[in-house]
């Protein structure tokens, strides 16, 4: 008797699930929605007299989520967050009105506003993988964690049972959910390796995913040795007897801090051959074909126009750091569909041109980074998709004429 492949597909999903020792989702809604005073809670409550206490060495209960601010704790100021001018718009031949309106629409203000970038120092803390950061006593430390976090109606529920802890005497925390995207990489985490670095806080551990060849080859580049680190991918958590955590944070409607830009040219820039590339690529398209989302739909229409004016299409997907960097520091005109590649905008020289191809549902991330960097951007919204888009994560069609428009605006002929 044959066993077919959809009937071992269950199995082969419980034995991983087992081998992990992750949480299944749908027990782990339960657990969050689980009242105090269930008979589970009753249970760990006799057991253990708090909770946290549990929690911390084992990260076995879920654990109910009140928060503290990080002012009650010592901390280190380093630099203000301004908002960014809502009156700012990228040149477009579309409306000024659209972008205003629509990035009105969709772009919410923060749930709490931490208006600089500071350092905490939290005595006999836990911070897990994912950016939450715990005082001892169990409390969320708000201006330490990320404001995107992985509770549930506020319930703090680990990814893993029996989730592997590290303890040590002093830490420096810089997890975050969105770690292993490269922009926020980019943008969010090694800003806060800097901080850490140029307040001269004495540390050798730092908690932090190491998993991707751009995360181990920047964290290389900053002199972080592979023994200085605690990776996120061995332990889900770390127990120290000082948790110093960097919060830095570019969150919606606001300023892109000079000193990130400034940082992160000063340290990656230098990585490029003195004498560059033989044959430097002036005028790039950075085409998505092996993304998921934000696809160009009608991409060999965009390069019929393009390649004509000197265009190079490219895709970064299995690009090194370093090209990266030499790519965009060479480039007089990047053209990009909008995604993680543009966080490379940050290399470029001012002045260079930028034409992004937005979805329907528009961001200004990438505008907000043009405008710290000098950059002379523009933008051309897609001509289809929903009405009413609730993400980004929409495919792009260009309109040829609105592209030829576009063009023409920058001055690229």
């Amino acid at each position: 008797m044959s066993v077919s492949t959809s009937q071992l597909d269950p199995i082969r999903k419980l034995i991983r699930i087992i081998s992990e020792r992750r949480i299944p989702y749908r027990i782990a809604r339960k657990w969050s929605r689980a009242p105090q005073q269930s008979l589970l809670w009753r249970l760990a409550k006799r057991l253990y007299s708090k909770p946290s206490g549990f929690f911390k060495y084992f990260g076995l209960f879920p654990l109910p989520v009140q928060s503290v601010s990080y002012e009650q704790f010592r901390s280190f100021q380093f630099a203000a967050v301004r908002p960014f001018p809502t009156s700012a718009v990228p040149k477009s031949v579309h409306r000024r009105e659209d972008w205003l309106a629509w990035t009105r629409r969709f772009e919410r203000l923060p749930s709490h506003t931490i208006p600089s970038c500071h350092t905490v120092l939290v005595p006999n803390g836990v911070a897990d993988a994912f950016g939450n950061v715990f005082s001892k006593d169990g409390c969320l430390v708000l201006g330490a964690s990320l404001p995107v976090r992985g509770h549930v109606n506020h319930y703090y529920v680990p990814r893993r049972i029996l989730a592997p802890v590290y303890r040590a005497n002093s830490v420096v925390v810089v997890t975050s959910l969105l770690q292993g995207a490269y922009y926020h990489w980019l943008m969010d985490v090694l800003p806060r390796i800097h901080m850490v670095l140029s307040q001269g806080i004495r540390t050798n551990c730092f908690f932090v995913q190491a998993k991707h060849g751009f995360q181990r080859e920047t964290l290389r580049l900053l002199g972080i040795a592979n023994n200085q680190l605690i990776n996120t991918e061995d332990y889900e958590f770390v127990s120290a007897k000082e948790l110093v955590v960097p919060f830095h944070e570019i969150g919606w409607r606001m300023e892109y801090p000079k000193w990130v830009c400034d940082f992160l040219r000063g340290a990656f820039l230098r990585i490029a051959t003195p004498e560059g590339l033989a044959d430097p690529m002036r005028r790039l398209y950075i085409s998505r074909e092996d993304a998921q989302w934000r696809r160009v739909i009608n991409e060999l229409e965009v390069m019929q126009v393009l390649e004509p004016l000197g265009f190079r299409r490219i895709t970064l997907g299995q690009a090194t750091f370093p090209e990266q960097v030499r790519l965009f520091q060479d480039a007089e005109v990047v053209v990009a569909p909008h995604g993680a590649a543009l966080s490379n905008l940050v290399f470029c020289q001012p002045g260079t041109k930028v034409i992004e191809f937005q979805p329907l549902k528009l961001d200004s991330c990438f505008f907000r980074l043009s405008c710290c960097c000098g950059l002379q951007h523009y933008y051309i919204r897609s001509s289809t998709g929903p009405a009413d888009p609730v993400n980004n994560h929409q495919q792009i069609t260009i309109d040829m004429t609105d592209l030829r428009k576009t063009l023409e605006l920058a001055g690229i002929y």
